[in-house]
């Protein structure tokens, strides 16, 4: 079995603190749970909801429409996966020297509007992308996309709606003190592996 490695997008799923000062939490150990079944059966754990449906289904026009406005030049999606010892990742979009990750909203209600601060999961998954590129800001951008009509939901005609009330953009920067906490959250999880949870299928 390979080395545990996290990607970028779960960082936040074994960040979590348990009871106890510097010990794992549940939603850690149930991450490291599904790890080691996608290592025996070679398969890995597909979440489907219809908000995520949209998201593949409309990230590219969102790309588009995210460059448009915020005067990105002809960006393009990320195909290619980032990795090292720890870390593997693949950003959505790479501009200039600032990596970008695209979230697109299921609906007006669920866009951030309101929102000052990225939520952590996000903040992580970035500080992930940023170390493996050797960049030292991101950011966050939700783009609110019509929803395809197949997919059901709140229909709203967005033609008309101003950019500023489509677009929320959360900047962010490389802060090292987390990459070296993650780094070692992530030798922690190599030891729970091996130690507690691999000797259970004993």
């Amino acid at each position: 079995m390979q080395d545990f490695k996290i990607r970028c997008s779960a960082i936040g799923q074994i960040m979590a603190n348990g009871r106890g000062k510097d010990t794992a939490g549940a939603t850690c150990y149930s991450y490291l749970q599904d790890w080691i079944v996608e290592q025996i059966y070679g398969v890995r754990r597909q979440i489907d909801s219809r908000p995520m449906e949209k998201g593949r289904m409309v990230e590219d026009a969102a790309i588009e429409f995210a460059g448009q406005h915020l005067n990105w030049f002809m960006p393009e999606k990320n195909e290619t996966l980032f990795e090292n010892e720890f870390l593997t990742g693949t950003p959505d979009v790479i501009h200039g020297n600032t990596v970008v990750d695209i979230k697109c909203p299921w609906d007006v209600f669920t866009f951030p509007m309101w929102d000052r601060n990225p939520p952590k999961g996000y903040w992580y998954q970035l500080q992930g992308y940023m170390h493996l590129l050797g960049l030292k800001r991101a950011q966050l951008v939700y783009v609110l996309m019509p929803t395809p009509e197949e997919l059901g939901g709140i229909q709203v005609d967005l033609t008309n709606i101003p950019a500023k009330y489509r677009l929320k953009v959360f900047d962010i920067y490389y802060h090292e003190p987390t990459i070296q906490a993650i780094y070692e959250r992530v030798q922690m999880c190599r030891n729970i592996i091996k130690i507690e949870l691999l000797p259970q299928l004993q």
